[in-house]
């Protein structure tokens, strides 16, 4: 090869490619009678139409994707580029051609952008424009083949054996707990991962249940070693780490800096070897302009940041998550399956998890399609969600009667009730607060 020249051919392409080339990307997501399928995407450059169809014939004037699928023709859709955009055909197919579930008019073509869902037959397929190659690391926890699950373990594998503070931005549901879990698998850490969801420590409670209690403090104390005192050699895992009490922040910033806390009562400060971890869906720059975060934590923390994607931004992942939560079997319908993976997902894996849940439960696919062709985000014409937005913004205030039945449904579990309806357990509490409810009633004695 030429010294000049920096191409090298993808083997299973055949498609010559630069260093950090932009190419057409096509990727089965669900194949006919093989279902949900982890495929090798199909590299193509533009230059030539590239062909979708069951056969390809043996001197093809150009590339062609094969879909194994008897609703496929033979000849059935075609991509090729027209100027600076590319655009899909149909070509005179038998089952027509789909392109986000909807229908192409016969022999008709429609323009394609990057996310793009197109369906043959009773097959399904995404389109990607991106990068021919991304950076990835063996991380099973982490579930997906899209760019962003591999930049997502990626950055995972480089910051785990650091020791630094790592800080896990993304929204609700988007699988911050499960990057910490993994952070600390890989980190080689002989001690345990402690996790702490700082949005449900009392303000009075809080510096002892960090930093623990000394045997007769105050009256009736009992020692207690502090959630730094159980995670010492391991992992410290602060989740939802913006609801911390700001009088809270300075003392945890002591004990990460000059690693050694000071238990309540006792004046000789215990020194500690704990990795600290910590996760939030809130803009903590933000925060910190409202003087309710304190700077020097957050640079503290800061000190590897790694974005969780959006579940919507991993389409080819859908299928492949909803397979693994269902324990590595999944059999759902072409239309359910392509309403699954076109859905945008407003409360990410975490209402995935649920829907498989329901299916598990045998809801049927005609029920699920419904619910999910009737949300209101399915349908909405804009909408973003950024990792400082919450999901209580996605429905209306429940008044006092209706909390309080909400509260009695759940037995007082925020927990389920953000996960399953979308409320989050920050303002649960403000609106038990406003409305002089204690959820402590409404929860069963374990």
């Amino acid at each position: 090869m030429d010294a000049q020249d920096s191409t090298v051919t993808d083997q299973r392409s055949g498609v010559r490619v630069g260093e950090n080339p932009r190419l057409w990307r096509l990727r089965p997501l669900y194949v006919g009678a093989a279902g949900i399928v982890e495929s090798v995407p199909k590299l193509w450059d533009g230059v030539l139409p590239l062909t979708i169809g069951r056969h390809a014939p043996p001197r093809a004037a150009g590339p062609w994707l094969v879909v194994e699928d008897e609703r496929v023709s033979r000849e059935h859709a075609r991509l090729e580029q027209v100027g600076d955009a590319v655009v899909l055909h149909d070509c005179g197919s038998k089952n027509g051609t789909q392109l986000n579930g909807q229908n192409l008019p016969a022999k008709g073509c429609l323009p394609l952008s990057d996310g793009d869902v197109i369906g043959v037959g009773r097959s399904i397929l995404l389109v990607r424009h991106e990068v021919a190659t991304h950076a990835d690391a063996e991380i099973a926890s982490i579930v997906g083949v899209s760019a962003a699950a591999c930049q997502l373990r990626h950055s995972i594998a480089q910051a785990a054996h650091s020791g630094q503070p790592v800080l896990l931005l993304g929204a609700t549901g988007t699988g911050k707990e499960v990057a910490a879990h993994a952070l600390h698998r890989l980190s080689g850490r002989a001690g345990k991962l402690v996790p702490v969801n700082c949005a449900a420590i009392p303000s009075t409670l809080a510096e002892s249940l960090f930093f623990g209690v000394q045997r007769g403090a105050f009256t009736g104390a009992l020692s207690s070693p502090g959630v730094f005192g159980e995670a010492e050699g391991g992992t410290l895992f602060l989740d939802e780490v913006g609801e911390l009490p700001i009088e809270l922040q300075a003392k945890l910033l002591r004990a990460i800096e000059q690693r050694e806390f000071l238990p309540l009562g006792s004046t000789k400060a215990v020194r500690c070897d704990v990795r600290i971890v910590a996760a939030t869906n809130r803009d903590l720059a933000q925060e910190m302009q409202r003087g309710s975060f304190r700077a020097d934590l957050l640079a503290r923390l800061a000190a590897a940041v790694i974005a969780l994607p959006l579940l919507r931004e991993r389409r080819e992942d859908v299928l492949l998550l909803a397979r693994h939560f269902a324990g590595g079997t999944l059999s759902v319908s072409p239309s359910l399956a392509e309403a699954m993976v076109l859905y945008p997902w407003p409360f990410n894996v975490r209402e995935l998890r649920n829907i498989v849940a329901r299916m598990q439960a045998e809801v049927t696919d005609a029920a699920l399609l419904r619910m999910l062709k009737a949300s209101p985000q399915a349908n909405a014409a804009d909408n973003r969600q950024t990792p400082a937005a919450g999901p209580a913004q996605a429905r209306p205030a429940p008044n006092r009667a209706e909390l309080s039945a909400l509260l009695e449904q759940y037995a007082g579990n925020l927990l389920r009730i953000e996960q399953e309806q979308g409320y989050s357990r920050r303002q649960l509490r403000r609106w038990a607060d406003k409305f002089g409810l204690n959820i402590d009633r409404f929860r069963v004695p374990k």
